[in-house]
């Protein structure tokens, strides 16, 4: 197990003057519940917010700062991008840990004993649930994608190229230790780009760490928050995120071989008509079958009446930060 060192929130702030509140008072929620009177760290990176991300996280902070046993906030001159500040955050934490963007929310349950109980060596991943607008929704095609992952977890090199493919990890859902992320060298294999933290560090864990143990766990986590401003999602960076993710199919295609090494020749000549791309064709016949296998199974069913009454909860749960942000409000007046 890990040492049992306070625990430590990392928070990766831009422009998110709207939603930090929630984020925050997310937090406030897991340390007024479940921390058994021990220190709780919080480390906040703005990455040069052009609103007023700033002013609020240290109003909050001013009013809530006695919650915390130290705070740290990092406020960037210029723009440096999510994989700078995330490589930050993981510099200067020590112990266990929980990062997360500055408009997603921590779940209700006890995030804390979740990931101190882990070993050095797990790689826990979680359901994916989306927020939009308020409404906590289930993902069906995200389950799908977890639950036939979670079946097919133990084939000889299905992890690898599950992780290629880019169908294997949700990023907020997923947990792992900082000795994991040292031991891997993931920061050699994100450095590289921008925007794009996630998916090359867990590229270099699953492909770096022997007697990794990746855990699929039928729980919820994270709020993962679905809006405009979304990096992966939404417009404002759409075109910066296909470029990073040109990038990352390059470095695929220098590790593969056979078949899927041709399927990455198609993703890096971006020249060939559209008509003409079998990656494209491939990658949607993977994700019917991938669907098709899963969809009318008896478990999978459970599964997904499972998590959605837990989103019922999560619903209820989030209804509550909302009321939670405007007591604060009012109180700080």
């Amino acid at each position: 197990m890990w040492n049992k060192l306070s625990f430590t929130f990392g928070i990766l702030a831009y422009n998110q003057e709207k939603e930090i509140l929630e984020t925050l008072e997310s937090i406030r929620y897991q340390i007024e519940h479940y921390s058994d009177n021990e220190n709780i760290n919080l480390i906040l990176i703005d990455d040069s917010s052009a609103d007023n991300t700033v002013d609020v996280v240290i109003q909050w902070l001013n009013f809530r700062k006695n919650i915390f046993g130290h705070i740290d906030v990092l406020l960037n001159k210029k723009n440096m991008g999510t994989v700078y500040n995330y490589n930050l955050l993981i510099k200067k934490i020590e112990g266990p840990f929980k990062i997360i963007a500055g408009d997603d929310l921590i779940a209700s349950g006890n995030i804390i004993d979740k990931i101190k109980n882990m070993n050095w060596n797990d790689l826990d991943t979680y359901v994916c649930t989306n927020l939009i607008n308020g409404n906590v929704k289930y993902d069906e095609y995200r389950g799908l994608l977890f639950f036939y992952n979670s079946m097919n977890l133990y084939k000889k090199n299905y992890v690898l190229k599950s992780m290629r493919t880019g169908y294997f990890l949700h990023t907020p859902s997923t947990h792992y230790s900082k000795e994991l992320f040292v031991k891997a060298k993931c920061s050699y294999y994100n450095r590289r780009f921008r925007l794009f933290e996630d998916n090359p560090s867990w590229y270099a864990i699953i492909k770096n760490i022997s007697n990794l143990s990746i855990n699929f766990v039928d729980d919820v986590v994270v709020l993962y928050r679905i809006n405009e401003k979304s990096v992966s999602n939404g417009l404002t960076y759409s075109s910066v995120f296909s470029k990073e993710l040109d990038m990352l199919d390059k470095l695929y295609y220098k590790e593969t071989k056979g078949f899927e090494h041709i399927i990455f020749w198609f993703k890096t000549n971006g020249h060939i008509p559209k008509i003409l791309r079998l990656d494209k064709y491939i990658d949607k016949l993977r994700k019917f079958y991938m669907c098709f296998i899963v969809k009318n199974r008896k478990n999978y069913k459970d599964f997904k009446r499972h998590i959605e009454s837990v989103i019922e909860k999560e619903q209820k749960y989030y209804n509550k930060i909302l009321e939670n942000v405007n007591q604060y409000i009012e109180e700080s007046k």
